[in-house]
């Protein structure tokens, strides 16, 4: 019997261990819930940066496709401007008397 009265002393206390090992199961349970939420901020910051990007991205190949057109109504409009028939040019280089 003594040996067995050895073992029971030498064994630790189930219940200290159980108290230890929860702290550290809500210590991973805290850092699980703020990860999430740090990952949903993070998620939700790249989506609009996304969307940011895309709006601009948007604005500019309008503003783009708006200039090609202007310039090529100007030159469609110096084309027809420099298309003067001939009979004018004529009339307007003749000296007044």
């Amino acid at each position: 019997m003594a040996v067995s009265a050895d073992l029971k002393a030498v064994q630790p206390e189930a219940a200290a261990f159980e108290s230890q090992s929860d702290g550290v199961f809500d210590m991973m349970k805290d850092l699980k819930d703020k990860m999430a939420e740090e990952k949903s901020t993070l998620e939700t910051e790249e989506m609009n940066a996304q969307h940011a990007f895309e709006m601009m991205a948007q604005s500019l190949n309008n503003q783009i496709r708006k200039d090609i057109e202007q310039r090529t109504d100007k030159a469609s409009t110096k084309k027809q401007k420099s298309r003067i028939p001939q009979w004018r040019k004529v009339i307007c280089q003749t000296p007044q008397r």
